[in-house]
């Protein structure tokens, strides 16, 4: 065999081991992450409404039960956080980090049925948002939201839009928690942004706790809220994740 052909074997041989090679894992994503209070964490009032768009293969119902909570989400506010929910091509990402950059146009709520890495294996759903530190109209720094994507289980957990159907997780009462992760309220001792959900929840319930949580953080005065570790993926890009786990 000559040099020559001895040397085109050996690029097709790595060309052929690269292909085929898996994607790599998405890195640990709960870390030494920087603190950031979720106070200062928040969508500038100029982005709303927000367009969330539902995958297509969620129920039929699916944009009737998310204008409800989207209309529920604005009661206790005199802002239009949200648009009408449209319809959205599948996503199958099985890194997170990537519904966000190769998708950056579409912010979506997505019934994934496909494992996407170990990091959701034992959650219901999870929300991510991206954020970027910024300053308002008066100087004052804060956090700002500039991307959001809801996943959702559907590989491991089974969903329905009947509140009665204990076999199943309630649609509505899951999407209600996670619209709430959105707009930028971390998990809370009790309510609807508790951190876990059973079957037999099928509360959908906003209290005065949420309205004046976001009352506070859309009115420019500090929220009591907790803090949140935000993964810095980025230069001035930040990523933090809240999951919601499956009680039994």
């Amino acid at each position: 065999m000559t040099l020559f052909v001895k040397l085109i074997h050996i690029i097709f041989i790595t060309l052929l081991f690269l292909t085929c090679a898996p994607p790599e894992e998405e890195a640990e994503l709960i870390g030494s992450y920087d603190q950031v209070d979720m106070s200062t964490v928040r969508w500038n009032k100029n982005s709303f409404p927000l367009k969330m768009s539902y995958s297509k293969n969620h129920e039929d119902e699916t944009d009737l039960i998310l204008e409800d909570v989207m209309q529920s989400w604005e009661q206790g506010n005199t802002i239009d956080f949200f648009a009408a929910p449209e319809q959205t091509d599948l996503r199958y990402f099985t890194n997170l980090e990537d519904y966000y950059k190769k998708d950056k146009e579409v912010m979506g709520i997505y019934l994934v049925n496909i494992p996407i890495n170990k990091t959701l294996d034992d959650y219901l759903a999870l929300t991510q948002i991206f954020i970027q530190k910024t300053k308002d109209e008066y100087g004052h720094s804060y956090y700002e939201i500039i991307h959001g994507d809801i996943i959702i289980n559907g590989a491991k957990y089974t969903f329905s839009n009947d509140p009665d159907d204990f076999s199943t997780y309630y649609y509505k009462t899951l999407i209600t928690h996670e619209l709430g992760h959105i707009l930028g309220i971390p998990h809370l001792n009790t309510g609807i942004m508790a951190t876990g959900m059973s079957k037999k929840d099928n509360e959908t319930e906003i209290t005065n706790l949420e309205y004046d949580y976001l009352y506070d953080k859309y009115k420019r005065t500090p929220a009591s809220a907790s803090s949140k570790d935000f993964h810095a993926i980025e230069p001035n890009l930040y990523k933090a994740i809240f999951y919601i786990k499956a009680a039994y």
